[in-house]
């Protein structure tokens, strides 16, 4: 007896801890959010809106071929043939061999020309001939069972035919188990076994279950289960399917009573087993109480305890009043006692109470507290109040936890479910949200589930679309706004998103959409009339403010109306200004100012309209007061100054203000979103500004400072990655876009940053390739991402194409500024200036913001190639020689007259004044011996020369030339007055070869290296001329200038000719390379690397007769390492250089008289200067290392002229001149001109 006592108390107590109330479902295993759209809304008979979500799907799988498989069959099952045969040829045209595609097609044809014989079939089934049944449809399909929705039919034609009932079955499972997301399968099973008494139990259960899905017809659902519990009856019918019944049939009186009398044996039951325990002897309970713990905390220690031993436990601990044990051993073991939950809770709650007053976080307890009663009462919409409040306040952690403790044991409460919702939503949980809403089969509040589910979309969309992620924020949008037709706010987020992507028009189309549905709906019209504004259509948005009757227009309504006004004004002024009506444009702003009153937004608008006609301190004065400290102001009032002070770039101030704002009390979340929208515009700015200094590390540095902050910011990444290509680093940049793309493949201008990256980096067919993309994948009335791809083909040279595009654009936006502006730049790179000039004109007419400064630049540079100037300069050079011989100095005064030619030419006028002077021969035999003939003379001749003769020349230089980006070719003289006068020029092409930039030419020049082989020479003893040395040459050249790194060669080949010199040839090439250590606005630093080789046939470097008097080594290397800094600095601009290198050369001995072996045989018996043991120069090899100086400096002295000079020395073995000159340039038409940067002076025209 004893035994049995122990064992009725613990079955009792177990029996306690049993669920009151069936589990929950678990949840359908959707696989895709889009599936499960379409599936619901072909329940609902909306089966255009179902084709939409699968057409959605297959464009985001293209690849799946199992979609357009049930595209397909979902437009047979609503009738859609057309559409069925389009998607059909869509799914053989890419994934013809594939299972999916024979499915379709069968099933198309048996739905459209073969379905005759189908019908024919089912009648054979209808008129019981099911032996010829089986062996049509065994004809029609000798494969055995199709798949698919064929699948359906054939299994349901076979169930009702000779032994067929069994294979039907089995049909229906393998049709399950191959397509487990598509409940149709699982209906039509659970009506086959329904329909027969050894199996329509199970039938029931099964469509009990599916009763609470929403994505299947309700209506045949109910009519199912009717029918199966009239073939069974309802005392033997199961308690779900019952149940299940009631929800399609809630006024069956029999139905209801038959639940209530089951319920009521139930209660009976329960009744009876706790008057059995009660019966049981205290002393005895307790004594058994803790036997039972005993077994019960073994059977809990087990690896895999069982759920009811815990269960008995937790009931065990508390009786003890040990809740948060209890509820430890309840938590993860369902199913649990809601009333047993309750008191738990209750417990749990109640501690959480009291902790939370022990922190002194005094509000929270009470919320605790109040949620720990409203358990225990079991009121959970006082409890869920509670939750709701705790998250208001911040404890958003803890709401949470309440509200999962109350989904477990009212899973069905609808205020519970709206905020579970909203608060997984909130917390970034949207995915969670959408799964609650999914498990939700409660029938009857399908209305709140569709608001509910466009509100978590919603918000998940907002999440998307600050991470940059538009394509999904888009289709969420789209999902939320089909499921709340009639929110005007949904309508308008997805409308400011059509705008965002370049679609402005299908923005207004949804806008006037919902103005359709709700005509007098007053934030209908607000929404559109705030759309319209963002889109600058402030005329329609004036409009649609107009048709709110005045006594319905809230004060939102009345601010957009101003604001409104005032954008009108703004525009009239940009306008007043474009035609130059400063004083108009004034008027404009002032008329509205009393509009904004003291609103703080209004205020920044009226500051921006100041600002862009110049006008700072109007502008900032208005804010500036209001802001003031000793003003109190609010936190709108210093967004209001920070956003006005962002405009104008008071940075300093800005930051002031930024930190009063964060010592302000605690901001709304729109306060604190566009604070800190601030703040990242102040770092931008000041990455930027690092950057546009030069000062690219300490750029880097910070950008790198603000991503360890915020890693997946994408508008720090790209700033980053924007870096990268400023400096020139384009492999590094074209990584992070690309990156970037991975996670934001909807950003158009994203994707034309990174076309550009591929092109510097040489990839120009991928870089066409994106963009073919970006074309693509802009919509017809998206502006701004195909003006991008035109301005990437124009950097391309693609000009016919971007004139294709542009004539397309013109057709479409006739009136945008923007196009007219960028076909002025498309004509000015094919050369076409003078059309270029009237299009700048043309758009600097528009009103657009900008659009006239834009116009300006561009016509300013078009007016550029008409502008005429001359310059000229005194230059001195000087190097040291050999007095008579080879030393030489130089005065050069250079006047260049330049005079426009069209739109791309300057014909060319040159005078040069040129003194060139030795100094004095003197009768010293060592040094006449090596000029001339004085040594083939003898020491006699010294006569000739008396006290020392004079050796300088002087002339004019004349020249004329047209020059052109393409073409230059110049003729002149060389000096006239010098010894030996001839006429020079030259004629150069520069082809265009992609970014390269080339040139081929051939030129006569003069040789400058010494008075003999510039200006030729008269031989004292002989009374000849000789010297004067041309240089007649063909050279080539081909270089790569980029962003960070320059690469460059030429090779030339000359015949070198003079009057009475040795005919010589000359072959020579050069290599170089420089890297760009900085690039900033105001400076650049250089850093270079040079080779040179050349060789002539002859040495020619000597002054005796015969010799050209230039340095011709037969072979000759030099090494070079320059670094150059060129800076601005207001008016000023200069350039500094300095090179250290190394030569090396080889050269070749040269008789004295090399033209003349006459001359030379009289040498060889005449004495020989010092040094000297025949006379023959020497030749030999050496090397040497120099360095070289140079500095020019320019300054613009006033409009039109600007001054200049240049210095610079070189030091190495035998060579050190020095230069020096001063300079000037002149515009005509007084025209405003900066200083040319690097400094450019002019060139004597013998250095052409």
């Amino acid at each position: 007896m004893r035994r049995h006592r122990i064992a009725l108390a613990a079955a009792l107590l177990f029996a306690g801890s049993l669920p009151l109330a069936a589990a929950a479902l678990p949840l359908p295993s959707p696989n895709d959010e889009l599936l499960y759209s379409a599936r619901l809304w072909e329940a609902r008979d909306r089966g255009d809106l179902a084709v939409l979500a699968l057409e959605k799907l297959a464009l985001a799988r293209p690849d799946d071929a199992d979609i357009l498989r049930r595209l397909g069959e979902l437009q047979l099952r609503i009738g859609d043939a057309a559409g069925a045969a389009r998607t059909l040829e869509r799914l053989q045209r890419l994934h013809g061999k594939s299972p999916a595609a024979a499915t379709l097609a069968q099933a198309y044809r048996f739905g459209t020309r073969d379905r005759l014989r189908m019908a024919s079939l089912k009648r054979l089934i209808e008129t019981g001939r099911g032996e010829e049944a089986l062996r049509s449809l065994q004809a029609l399909f000798p494969q055995g069972a199709p798949d698919g929705d064929l699948g359906l039919e054939y299994n349901r034609f076979l169930a009702r035919t000779p032994g067929g009932w069994e294979p039907a079955r089995k049909g229906y499972e393998r049709l399950i188990a191959a397509h487990p997301d598509e409940p149709r399968y699982e209906m039509a099973l659970a009506q086959l076994l329904a329909g027969r008494d050894a199996t329509r139990n199970e039938g029931l259960r099964r469509l009990a279950e599916l009763s609470q899905r929403e994505d299947l017809r309700g209506q045949d659902i109910g009519n199912a289960l009717k029918s199966g519990v009239d073939a069974v009856g309802l005392a033997r019918a199961p308690q779900p399917a019952l149940e299940a019944l009631l929800r399609f049939q809630p006024e069956d009186e029999a139905l209801k009573g038959e639940l209530a009398a089951r319920q009521r044996a139930a209660e009976t039951r329960r009744l009876r087993e706790e008057r059995v325990l009660a019966s049981i002897e205290p002393g005895f309970q307790a004594q058994q109480r803790e036997l039972l713990r005993q077994r019960l905390e073994q059977a809990a220690a087990q690896p895999q305890p069982p759920p009811a031993a815990k269960q008995a436990l937790a009931v065990l601990k508390l009786s003890e009043n040990r809740a948060s044990e209890a509820w430890e051993l309840l938590r993860d073991t369902p199913p649990r006692p809601a009333r047993i939950e309750r008191a738990v809770l209750f417990e749990r709650w109640s501690a959480e109470s009291r902790a939370a007053r022990q922190r002194g976080e005094l509000k929270q307890a009470e919320r605790s507290q109040r949620a720990a009663l409203a358990l225990h009462r079991n009121d959970i919409g006082s409890a869920v109040v509670q939750a709701d409040a705790m998250a208001a306040e911040g404890a958003s952690p803890a709401a949470g936890e309440l509200l999962q403790d109350l989904a477990r044991i009212a899973p069905a409460d609808e205020d519970l479910l709206r905020s579970r919702t909203r608060w997984l939503a909130a917390n970034g949980r949207p995915d969670q949200a959408l799964a609650l809403l999914d498990a939700d089969r409660v029938r009857g509040r399908e209305a709140l589930r569709q608001r509910l589910r466009a509100d978590v979309l919603s918000r998940r969309a907002e999440t998307a679309l600050q991470a940059g992620r538009r394509g999904e924020a888009l289709r969420d949008l789209e999902t939320a706004q089909a499921l709340r037709p009639d929110d005007p706010w949904l309508r308008y987020s997805l409308a400011r998103l059509y705008a965002q992507l370049g679609l402005p028009r299908q923005g207004r189309e949804l806008m006037a959409e919902g103005l359709q549905r709700q005509p007098q709906e007053a934030d209908m019209r607000y929404a559109q009339a705030l759309y319209l504004s963002s889109i600058d259509a402030r005329a329609d948005a004036l409009a649609a403010l107009q048709g709110v009757p005045p006594a319905q227009r809230s004060a939102g309504m009345q601010r957009l109306e101003s604001r409104l006004r005032i954008g009108q004004a703004r525009s009239s002024a940009q306008a007043a200004l474009a035609r130059g009506d400063r004083e108009a444009a004034g008027r404009e702003l002032a008329a509205v100012e009393p509009l904004a009153g003291d609103d703080p937004g209004l205020l920044g608008e009226i500051a921006s309209g100041w600002l862009a006609l110049g006008d700072r301190e109007r502008a900032l004065a208005p804010l500036r007061l209001r802001a003031a400290p000793d003003q109190k102001p609010s936190a709108p009032t210093l967004l209001g100054w920070a956003d006005v002070l962002d405009q104008a770039r008071e940075d300093a101030e800005l930051r002031k203000v930024v930190q009063r704002l964060r010592q302000t009390g605690p901001l709304e979340a729109g306060q604190q979103r566009e604070l800190a929208a601030l703040e990242q515009r102040l770092d931008l700015r000041e990455v930027r500004e690092l950057q546009a200094s030069g000062r690219h590390a300490a750029a880097q540095r910070r950008i790198t400072e603000l991503l360890a902050a915020d890693p997946q910011n994408p508008r720090l990444l790209e700033t980053q990655a924007d870096l990268d290509a400023a400096r020139g680093d384009w492999a590094q940049a074209r990584e992070r876009y690309a990156a970037l793309l991975q996670r934001q493949p909807d950003d158009l201008e994203l994707r034309l940053s990174y076309a550009r990256a591929l092109a510097e980096t040489g990839d120009r067919t991928g870089a066409e390739a994106e963009l073919e993309k970006v074309l693509a994948a802009a919509p017809a009335d998206a502006l701004s991402p195909r003006l991008g791809v035109v301005r990437r083909r124009v950097a391309l040279g693609q000009y016919e194409q971007a004139g294709r595009e542009l004539q397309a654009l013109q057709a479409q936006f006739p009136d945008k500024g923007d196009v007219q502006l960028q076909l002025a730049r498309l004509r000015e790179a094919q050369g076409r200036y003078a059309e270029a000039a009237e299009l700048y004109r043309g758009a600097g007419l528009s009103p657009e913001q900008g659009m006239a400064e834009a116009a300006a630049r561009g016509l300013a540079g078009i007016d550029a190639r008409r502008q005429g100037w001359i310059t000229g300069s005194v230059d001195f050079q000087d190097k040291p020689g050999d007095d008579g011989v080879s030393s030489y100095a130089a005065i050069e005064a250079p006047l260049e007259l330049r005079l426009p030619y069209r739109y791309d030419g300057h014909f060319i006028a040159h005078a040069d004044g040129v003194f060139v002077d030795t100094g004095r021969l003197k009768p010293d035999y060592d040094t006449a011996a090596l000029f001339g003939q004085f040594q083939a003379a003898g020491p006699a001749s010294l006569a000739l020369l008396g006290n020392g003769r004079g050796t300088s020349q002087e002339g004019v230089a004349l020249a004329v030339g047209y020059e052109t980006p393409r073409w230059h070719a110049d003729i002149g003289s060389t000096p006239l007055g010098f010894e030996v006068e001839d006429v020079v020029g030259e004629a150069e092409w520069t082809p265009e070869i992609g970014g390269l930039d080339a040139g081929i030419g051939i030129s006569r020049r003069p040789v400058t290296s010494s008075l003999l082989s510039y200006a030729g020479a008269r031989d004292p003893v002989s009374g000849r001329t000789w010297g004067g040395v041309r240089k007649n040459a063909v050279a080539a050249r081909l270089a790569y200038y980029g962003p960070r790194y320059s690469f460059g060669g030429s090779l030339e080949a000359a015949r070198l000719e003079g009057r009475n010199v040795l005919d010589n040839d000359y072959y020579g090439g050069r290599i170089s390379g420089d890297w760009k250590l900085l690039d900033g606005e105001r400076d650049r630093v250089y850093l270079g690397a040079a080779a040179n080789y050349s060789a002539y046939s002859e040495n020619q470097r000597f002054y005796t007769f015969g010799h050209g008097g230039y340095y011709s080594p037969q072979s000759y290397l030099t090494l070079s390492l320059p670094l150059e800094w060129q800076g601005r600095r207001d008016r000023w601009t200069f350039e500094l250089r300095a090179s250290m290198s190394y030569s090396a050369s080889d050269q070749d001995p040269a008789p004295f008289y090399p033209t003349d072996p006459a001359l030379q045989a009289q040498a060889a018996g005449s004495p020989l200067p010092s040094g000297y043991s025949a006379p023959v120069y020497r030749g030999g090899s050496g090397s040497g290392s120099g360095y070289s100086l140079r500095g020019v400096v320019e300054y613009r002295l006033f409009d039109g002229l600007v001054l200049g000079g240049r210095a610079g020395v070189d030091r190495s073995d035998y060579y050190e001149p020095n230069f020096f000159n001063l300079y000037f340039r002149h515009l005509f038409g007084g025209r405003k001109t900066e200083p040319y940067w690097p400094p450019r002076p002019p060139k004597p025209y013998s250095e052409f």
